[in-house]
């Protein structure tokens, strides 16, 4: 009971892509700009930083274009799904 109790006003863990959105913005990169950087389409880049899960393909190239580390952007991903899984067991 209390953890449900606390898991409704504690904020859900921000995913590896807010820590890539950032980094983008704080280099003053375009997405297009980003994109290429990656090793991406744009539209590839777009959907993962609108929510799509972090495959092992896209953390090597954002660990080769922007220095992220693959470790650190696994363990946010994992948080991340650990977050609505528990959500999801609330709920049922």
């Amino acid at each position: 009971m209390l953890n449900q109790r606390l898991a409704s006003v504690l904020k859900p863990p921000k995913g590896p892509a807010h820590y890539v959105k950032r980094k983008i913005e704080l280099r003053g990169l375009s997405p297009s700009r980003a994109a290429k950087m990656i090793g991406v389409n744009q539209s590839t880049l777009s959907r993962f930083l609108s929510g799509a899960a972090l495959t092992p393909e896209m953390a090597a190239k954002l660990n080769k274009g922007l220095e992220m580390d693959i470790d650190t952007l696994f363990n946010l991903e994992a948080q991340r799904q650990a977050d609505k899984a528990k959500h999801l067991a609330m709920a049922s």
